[in-house]
């Protein structure tokens, strides 16, 4: 039971770190986004004109973005940079309900209602993280064709974020199952 606690433990301290990182890396890609559109000149002056001018590819939980032999327009990067904050704030509440579970969940039962809400935001966040991406790529669609650049890019979006969410709120019928078992043994105690 002892090594169960620690292995407890320290699952909880990854999941909050993870949790931190992904706040912290939300608010970084945020400033980006805003400092590309607002101080162009500076944001390219901290990059070599190698950088700025190379192919590459930007990559966030499948929200992915090519582009070829070119500068990358402000305004791509800047809706690429708010999008893909979003969805690692996405990723920070899912850690954020997760670390809650765990939590209530070591001095009682995990069959709560309070964990059963928990569950199914995860499951509501998993399935909004794909939703975002996509409606994003649809917008930086639009955008590169108005700048002149959409021959120049490529995107794409995966779509496991959203099976992911679907298992998530099957397992919360389940958990739900469990709390009204557990209220009606307690009427027969």
């Amino acid at each position: 039971m002892i090594k169960n606690r620690t292995i407890q433990k320290i699952a909880r301290v990854l999941v909050k770190i993870v949790e931190i990182f992904h706040w912290v890396g939300a608010a970084l890609l945020t400033a980006a986004g805003i400092c590309r559109l607002v101080l162009p000149q500076m944001v390219n002056s901290l990059m070599s004109y190698d950088q700025v001018q190379a192919e590459g590819v930007m990559d966030i939980y499948g929200f992915t973005i090519e582009f070829m032999d070119h500068a990358l327009p402000a305004a791509i990067f800047t809706i690429y940079c708010l999008g893909s904050a979003i969805m690692m704030a996405m990723v920070a509440m899912i850690c954020r309900y997760t670390f809650q579970i765990m939590q209530s969940s070591e001095s009682a039962t995990p069959f709560t209602t309070e964990n059963v809400d928990r569950l199914k935001w995860i499951g509501y966040l998993f399935l909004a993280i794909p939703v975002t991406g996509l409606v994003f790529s649809a917008v930086l669609m639009l955008v590169s064709q108005m700048t002149g650049s959409s021959d120049l890019l490529e995107m794409s979006m995966n779509m496991d974020g959203f099976i992911t969410g679907l298992i998530v709120l099957c397992l919360t019928q389940y958990f739900a199952y469990g709390v009204s078992l557990e209220k009606e043994t307690e009427g027969l105690i």
